[in-house]
């Protein structure tokens, strides 16, 4: 499947209508009609989340291509030690941040 991809360092906010990031715009509503037309449902899914795999992800139903944001493993040893949360602290605050908006995200390993 072709995509795009982002790291989630790009992310400049997450707010009700989407992910504002470096160069572009993740909008919510667009990608759950996109998800709905796709894959079915209720009209308020929005992608796909893995937290279980390397790196850890999004993908979201972008109109053009799907838009994936990747979250750069930093190990729990270096995250300790540089007071940075880790990639997986770091996905399920965005995660929050999405289901807060009324949008949810299908999850997949």
């Amino acid at each position: 499947m072709d995509l795009f991809t982002i790291w989630d360092r790009d992310v400049e906010e997450v707010t009700q209508e989407g992910i504002h990031y470096l160069g572009g715009f993740v909008d919510f509503a667009q990608c759950a009609q996109r998800y709905a037309r796709e894959q079915g449902g209720d009209g308020h899914c929005v992608g796909e989340c893995s937290s279980l795999t390397d790196p850890k992800f999004f993908l979201f139903y972008t109109e053009r291509l799907p838009t994936r944001i990747a979250f750069q493993n930093t190990g729990l040893l270096q995250s300790l030690i540089q007071k940075k949360p880790t990639d997986g602290d770091r996905l399920a605050d965005m995660k929050k941040k999405i289901l807060a908006s009324g949008f949810t995200l299908r999850d997949v390993e």
